[in-house]
């Protein structure tokens, strides 16, 4: 499986090695969250994997543009 998880503190804040994805409060099922790297030198694998793994599409909100992954 994948390696994230919550704090003791908020349900609403997934933190992974590099990374943290903030949720939406109560939406169930998620459609949306917000990904911040916090670890340049391994955050962006990790985003790699889990967007093969899970086929998730993440785009830049600040350009709309679709991070597109290189192909193996």
């Amino acid at each position: 499986m994948l390696n994230t998880q919550s704090d003791s503190q908020s349900l609403d804040i997934l933190y992974g090695p590099g990374i943290q994805f903030q949720l939406a409060p109560n939406q169930d099922p998620v459609v949306q969250m917000i990904l911040e790297v916090s670890d340049e030198d391994i955050g962006w694998l990790v985003i790699e994997r889990i967007g093969r793994t899970l086929k998730w599409k993440f785009v830049d909100i600040n350009t709309g543009n679709e991070l597109a992954f290189p192909s193996n």
